[in-house]
């Protein structure tokens, strides 16, 4: 790239910090990102860094529910449905994941996928880097009670300019003086127009394993979807992955997205499927654990942080062409 015919850096490579002002996203900062190419995105700094809306080439990436941008001081502990937005990945964790099995209904540590989605960054930080052809974001969010746990997650984005990809790396920190539970997932949500019939998810699966009644007779057709219905219950499914990545492709749209990941925890992955009028989406959910606390204990897949230690999870998000 020769910079000889810019004046802008916006002109090749842009990153647009803002504050939203209406309805129940009032207040919530939002950090646009265009890689000077096919890639735009919008990362919600007081939403866990997560990143929401993802277009490539133009066209919608992800599911956006009903509710869209919801500020964390809109939330209480068993709100997260009203408050989950969707958007190319959502943070649960770090405390639980999924629902909250009878034998926790009195823990107050235990809410439904965690309260980390709803924690806002500190210290966010935007810098540029390899002469200006390259962004780096970084926050740091803190799960935290009196006489409980003590947890940091600092989340690291990174795009290149005019490289389809998306980097991120976090890492979680137990900054309390003894072991704790540590839960997580990564909610990964394709949407319309990128899901629709002629859509297919791509896994390295060596076992599938129904999560309800429904997945059970849905098993074949897994990867597949039906156009959308007015009444259509949600299926889940666990995966035994081979390796850890997963693949999304539309021959409509030319387009494919391939998530690989690293990380010594996320050993599950949870499938969450609905072609319902509205819920038209296809949820891929690397993880720490199968269900949450009482039952993760239960089969043997509950994780623990012991004092002082750091773990790292990193992910590779790169969107292109089929053909």
């Amino acid at each position: 790239m020769n910079k000889k015919y810019y004046g802008s850096r916006a002109q090749y490579l842009d990153v647009r910090q803002y504050t939203l002002t209406d309805g129940r996203a009032r207040g919530m900062r939002a950090i646009d990102v265009w890689n000077g190419g096919n890639l735009h995105f919008t990362i919600l700094p007081d939403r866990c860094m997560d990143i929401f809306t993802t277009r490539y080439k133009g066209n919608n990436i992800t599911y956006l529910t009903y509710q869209g941008m919801v500020a964390p001081q809109m939330v209480n502990d068993q709100g997260w449905v009203r408050a989950f937005g969707g958007g190319l990945f959502a943070t649960c964790g770090l405390k639980n994941i999924g629902g909250i099995p009878e034998e926790d209904k009195s823990n107050p540590d235990v809410t439904l996928n965690g309260r980390i989605g709803q924690m806002p960054a500190e210290n966010v930080c935007v810098e540029f880097f390899d002469n200006d052809t390259a962004v780096r974001i970084r926050g740091t969010m803190r799960e935290s009670m009196l006489y409980g746990s003590d947890y940091t997650l600092t989340r690291t984005i990174e795009v290149r300019h005019g490289e389809d990809t998306i980097r991120f790396t976090d890492e979680v920190t137990n900054h309390a003086y003894k072991a704790h539970p540590v839960s997580m997932l990564y909610h990964f949500n394709m949407g319309y127009p990128f899901m629709d019939e002629k859509a297919k998810v791509i896994l390295p699966t060596g076992k599938i394993i129904a999560g309800n009644d429904r997945g059970e007779e849905d098993m074949k057709t897994y990867d597949r979807f039906s156009a959308v219905e007015d009444d259509y219950p949600q299926i889940l499914f666990w995966h035994e992955l081979k390796e850890k990545w997963f693949a999304f492709e539309n021959e409509t749209l030319n387009a494919r997205l391939r998530v690989s990941y690293e990380s010594p925890i996320l050993d599950c992955f949870q499938q969450w499927k609905v072609c319902e009028a509205g819920t038209y989406v296809s949820g891929l959910e690397p993880c720490s654990q199968m269900g949450g606390r009482s039952d993760a204990i239960a089969n043997g897949t509950q994780k623990y942080l012991n004092a002082g230690e750091t773990i790292e999870n990193r992910f590779e998000i790169a969107f292109s062409e089929m053909k």
